[in-house]
């Protein structure tokens, strides 16, 4: 693969498994200098130069890193790729499940995008991806907070987008389809609909490995684009998107339950 010429040091959270995972092995292939962020900093895959531990549910941490750590590495390429699943009807989901969530796939990759911009509009290039998903245009049955926070971030780097125009910064707002990365068996569960629990499951156990979306997300930053970029299968990417824009609200959404399973009838009922 060819080498971002431009991006020389990159910081990508989320790097001990799935997409982060196999996205650091490529960079780290193409001659890039990598810092591979983790909760636990062993986890962290070997092609990395430099394993840094951080807990991004924890904001005090995050700003101490934003405003320390990060400024210091002053990244070419900041990747904002760790995200997490908890499924259940909202009312069933604690507190402290909901907050930690939008924290950590929100307001944590906000805070990073703010610390790295200054010395990527400096110097005129540079490149932000933040992974969102799909689910920020379709939203996920019994996974609010997961919708909430990937529309929240797919907002945040359309804002960018404006923002930077002109100034040589790149901003990809990457919405991938289902892939398999082992979400759904590091997804905790608090209840919810068991017809969307097992939908979810059989759609990643036939969906495309990470290996493909990270390469999808390397061409990206390797070739110079920006914008939004939606990745995984034909149905996802261009049926749904379509029928979104020409079919009735109503019927797209009765034909988005079927694809997505769950079946609320009454307030409490299973």
């Amino acid at each position: 693969m060819k080498s971002p010429p431009i991006h020389q040091r990159a910081l990508v959270t989320g790097a001990s498994s799935g997409l982060g995972r196999a996205l650091c092995a490529l960079l780290a292939d193409a001659g890039c200098e990598v810092w591979g962020v983790s909760r636990d900093a062993a986890k962290v895959p070997g092609c990395c130069a430099h394993a840094l531990a951080l807990d991004l549910t924890d904001m005090d941490a995050v700003a101490a890193f934003a405003d320390g750590e990060l400024k210091k590495i002053a990244p070419d390429l900041l990747v904002n790729g760790a995200g997490a699943g908890a499924f259940g009807y909202f009312e069933e989901l604690d507190a402290a499940t909901v907050s930690a969530h939008l924290r950590l796939m929100l307001e944590a990759p906000a805070l990073l995008c703010r610390a790295a911009l200054p010395a990527m509009l400096a110097k005129r290039r540079g490149c932000i991806a933040n992974v969102s998903s799909l689910a920020a245009e379709f939203p996920l049955p019994c996974m609010a907070p997961y919708n909430a926070a990937k529309a929240g971030l797919s907002a945040l780097s359309r804002s960018l987008m404006e923002e930077t125009r002109g100034t040589g910064v790149r901003i990809i707002d990457l919405r991938p389809g289902d892939f398999r990365s082992g979400f759904m068996a590091a997804t905790t569960r608090a209840g919810g609909d068991n017809t969307a629990w097992e939908a979810a499951r059989a759609h990643e156990k036939n969906a495309p490995g990470a290996e493909a979306v990270a390469k999808a997300l390397f061409h990206a930053i390797a070739s110079g684009k920006s914008g939004t970029i939606r990745t995984g299968g034909f149905f996802q990417c261009r049926v749904a998107p379509l029928g979104a824009r020409i079919l009735p609200e109503a019927l797209f959404a009765h034909f988005s339950r079927i694809y997505l399973g769950g079946k609320r009838e009454k307030a409490g009922h299973r």
